[in-house]
């Protein structure tokens, strides 16, 4: 018997790799359009800035005014973030959570160096 002739139980009782079949079945979760088995958290989107999506949005503080006081990033997401990331920052600061509890509407952060541009996502 040579190798090509051989059939499929064949194939698997000497070990040797089935054919591969056609593709596997895969489930897409609704809200972010991948597929459902990707840690959506785990994940980097990228967003186009005050472009909403499940996964949250991208905004710009060009100014964040004296260091350490409060400014508000505006982002209308319609549910309350619980989380962000700083994706960009002109300058040495450290970018963090204000006291002020956050909105559907609305976070806060505060940058330890005074007139930072930042870029954060929010999700």
């Amino acid at each position: 018997m040579t190798f090509f002739n051989l059939e499929p139980d064949d194939i698997i009782a000497q070990g040797l790799p089935p054919e591969p079949g056609p593709d596997p079945l895969i489930i897409v979760n609704p809200l972010t359009g991948l597929p459902a088995d990707i840690n959506v958290e785990a994940s980097l989107i990228i967003l186009q800035e005050d472009q909403r999506s499940a996964l949250g949005i991208l905004k710009q503080t060009a100014d964040t005014g004296t260091a350490d006081t409060e400014y508000t990033v505006t982002h209308n997401l319609g549910y309350v973030p619980d989380h962000f990331l700083v994706v960009s920052v002109d300058k040495g600061a450290v970018i963090y959570k204000s006291a002020t509890a956050w909105t559907s509407n609305a976070a806060y952060f505060k940058a330890s160096v005074a007139n930072t541009n930042v870029w954060v996502a929010l999700g």
